[in-house]
């Protein structure tokens, strides 16, 4: 909780997945006889299932350090742009893939218990043994207690919640993120022992248990109390609105719209370009656009000719021209896919930078390597990270700024970037997340609900409770 380094997260989830895998080995060693002494193989099998536990805990939050461990991932700025566009399908095949690879373990979450009772070193005989035991009952059973778990957290998390809308104050936040902190791991490791060990005996807690539990959640509540992703930051909000519509009064990403909203004299309008086949820019959300007889096809494998044949088309060199003389900075976001020419930063920056610097107008993208090449030619023009899913070691991209998907936001991510930085979260319009953020500390908000977001009195301890919710996305 309070290391920004990827060293200290990597030490520190190895070093809980070894105890998780010491812990299973000793309630499987319980019975004489018992143990992997004298079995090479068979403890290889076990070192290698504890592994592949390991990686099946990563989604269901690892005892709290999934969320840890998906910030510190060191991927180069194109990894994390690729992994990005092809998010849909990576997510829909990867968690079919995981969703399979979650049943296998739990069919033969039995095999650890064979290993350690075998009398001989045949790992392939506790392989058997398990699929011979194998009942649907069982793995309902399984799947159950999965289900169970998740449900006790989210209750335990709403509890939370509950003390502190009722009693309002950092401190009464500190306690509650030391009970979870404390609560949601052992419950989850009391999970993970019944499935994958020997239920262990005795789990009402002795007198002998009681003083380390309790010294346990005073140390959490304390780091609670002193980790700053623990500690309200309420700051005013920046104000952008999206695609430069306020609740649905225009057309999206159109001059009109600028217009019209232009007198709200809000911070930014926030819109969105794609680059056609014959290298012009225009003003569109989605990548693809309907041509009969050929169905969707993306943008920048069309000429402007061929999409205005069949749909109305702004260009962004009108709708920049109009943003510079009516005042409205903006911030664009530059549109990438598979198939995005090489050099789209380049040329965006040709052709526009000059009229880009004129007021603060600034870019975002989740093309990492486009946006270096705009900083590169026209430096200044701020640039801004766009994520969609957040993970990877963000902050060690060069970028002037982030705008950063706001359910999977956490305070351990906005945390490891500089403050240097400005954060700003996309879409929220709700005025609970507005809340929410504003507590974590970002500087602004992306919404398509600006005026909304105006009106929002700053947050203070009667909205701490909304803090509690961020442990969802911790623990699952």
């Amino acid at each position: 909780m309070a290391s920004l380094r990827p060293v200290a997260v990597a030490i520190s989830s190895l070093l809980v997945w070894g105890l998780m895998g010491l812990m299973i080995q000793t309630t499987l060693s319980k019975g004489p006889g018992r143990g992997l002494r004298g079995k090479p193989r068979a403890r290889i099998v076990f070192f290698v299932n504890m592994a592949g536990l390991g990686i099946a805990l990563l989604p269901f939050g690892f005892f709290g350090l999934s969320s840890y461990i998906k910030t510190a991932i060191p991927l180069t700025g194109n990894q994390f742009t690729w992994l990005t566009i092809n998010r849909f399908w990576l997510i829909g095949w990867g968690g079919l893939v995981f969703l399979i690879y979650v049943v296998g373990a739990l069919v033969f979450r039995r095999v650890n218990g064979h290993l350690f009772a075998l009398t001989t070193d045949h790992p392939l005989t506790a392989f058997k043994a398990v699929l011979h035991e194998f009942t649907i009952r069982d793995l309902g059973f399984s799947i159950v207690q999965v289900v169970l778990a998740a449900v006790c957290i989210i209750g335990i998390v709403a509890i939370g919640a509950l003390v502190s809308y009722v009693w309002p104050s950092q401190l009464t936040l500190a306690i509650v993120a030391g009970v979870i902190n404390t609560l949601v791991p052992l419950l989850e490791i009391l999970v993970v022992i019944r499935l994958f060990g020997d239920f262990p005996n005795g789990l009402r807690i002795t007198k002998a248990q009681f003083g380390p539990l309790l010294g346990l959640l005073v140390l959490v509540m304390a780091v609670g109390a002193l980790t700053p992703q623990y500690r309200p930051a309420s700051r005013p909000q920046i104000i952008i609105v999206h695609r430069g519509v306020i609740n649905g009064d225009d057309q999206p990403n159109t001059i009109a719209a600028l217009k019209k909203n232009a007198n709200r004299h809000f911070a930014y309008v926030e819109m969105d370009i794609q680059e056609t086949a014959d290298h012009q820019f225009i003003c569109a959300h989605d990548d693809t656009v309907s041509i009969p007889g050929r169905g969707r096809v993306e943008i920048d494998r069309l000429s402007l000719k061929t999409i205005r044949r069949y749909h109305h088309v702004e260009l962004f060199k009108e709708y920049l021209y109009i943003a510079n003389r009516i005042k409205q900075p903006i911030i664009v976001e530059l549109k990438i896919t598979n198939h995005s020419d090489p050099l789209m930063g380049s040329r965006f920056a040709s052709q526009f930078g000059r009229d880009m610097v004129k007021q603060p107008n600034m870019v975002h993208s989740v093309g990492y390597k486009e946006l270096r090449q705009i900083k590169d030619r026209v430096p200044a023009i701020k640039v801004g990270l766009v994520t969609m899913l957040n993970f990877a070691d963000i902050a060690r991209y060069k970028v002037d700024f982030y705008t950063l998907q706001h359910i999977t936001l956490t305070p351990f991510l906005l945390r490891s970037i500089p403050q240097s930085r400005p954060v700003y979260a996309w879409t929220d319009n709700r005025v609970v997340t507005m809340k929410r953020l504003q507590l974590m500390g970002i500087d602004g908000q992306v919404t398509d609900q600006a005026t909304k977001l105006h009106l929002l009195r700053r947050a203070g301890p009667h909205d701490y409770f909304l803090l509690v919710f961020n442990f969802l996305i911790t623990y699952l």
